[in-house]
């Protein structure tokens, strides 16, 4: 009787040839005052380049105390068309480095309940950190390693150009990420590759996106405008949709924040 020797077939990967795309968004961290403590707080803020409006997560608003200014109400059209109308209030922040003196003071944001979904931070290679350790860069980051966030302050058209550094010139990483500065800190964003190279192994099989709500001017609802999710300008970070915004004096009042995030197919 013919034995049979049964072989175990093992499957291994070249980690060399696999790899993922990330799609990373701005998301810096600042320092937020609190008017209750009298003390300043980690904040995580997310730049949207066609933002009209900036946000701020109504739960943190009322954690610092923050006095509203006036209120709106906001009539958003989203994901399916679905409408959903909130009030929003009018309030003022105090920001400012995690590692410098520098403060933007009474920055008007508007209050929403919910922002958008955890994002991760980007996964930077060995080249990646050793360009930023070589020329001694200051990240806005409270790490550099990957991690999951939760923004809590949408930064918009209207205070943008007070957070970007003018003075500073923005530059690209080895990976091809971006480094963009801000008055915090540089702020990584754009896409770039995954491989065996990357400092932190563990990748996931999808990236995220932010789907963008667009919040147009009720005198002119046929108006669109064309929006990208974060400076990096890629189109794989955002989805578009669209929106109407009316404030309670019936003055025209337009702005637009992220909704929610969606898992993207691996490109």
């Amino acid at each position: 009787m013919k034995k049979l020797r049964s072989k175990r077939r093992t499957t291994t990967m070249d980690e060399s040839s696999a790899a993922l795309k990330q799609c990373v968004l701005p998301i810096p961290t600042a320092m937020i005052f609190n008017e209750d403590e009298m003390d300043y707080q980690p904040v995580n803020l997310l730049l949207d380049s066609g933002a009209q409006r900036s946000f701020i997560k109504s739960e943190l608003s009322t954690v610092l105390k923050l006095e509203a200014i006036s209120s709106v109400s906001f009539i958003t059209s989203g994901m399916g068309e679905a409408r959903e109308m909130f009030n929003s209030d009018e309030v003022r922040i105090t920001l400012k480095g995690l590692r410098s003196f520098k403060k933007l003071k009474k920055l008007r944001v508007h209050t929403k309940g919910k922002l958008i979904t955890s994002l991760d931070t980007a996964q930077l290679s060995h080249d990646d950190l050793k360009f930023i350790s070589a020329r001694g860069l200051k990240i806005a980051q409270q790490t550099q390693s990957r991690t999951s966030i939760s923004p809590d302050i949408l930064i918009g058209q209207d205070l943008l150009s007070s957070i970007i550094d003018h003075s500073s010139p923005a530059l690209t990483l080895p990976s091809g990420l971006m480094l963009t500065p801000t008055i915090f800190g540089y702020t990584i964003s754009g896409t770039s590759t995954l491989t065996s190279d990357t400092a932190i192994t563990e990748a996931e099989e999808g990236i995220q996106a932010a789907a963008t709500t667009i919040v147009t001017s009720m005198n002119n609802p046929q108006s669109r405008y064309q929006t990208e999710t974060g400076i990096s300008r890629t189109d794989q970070c955002h989805t578009r949709t669209k929106a109407t915004g009316r404030k309670k004096d019936n003055n025209a009042q337009s702005g637009r924040f992220p909704r929610e995030a969606l898992q993207s197919p691996e490109t």
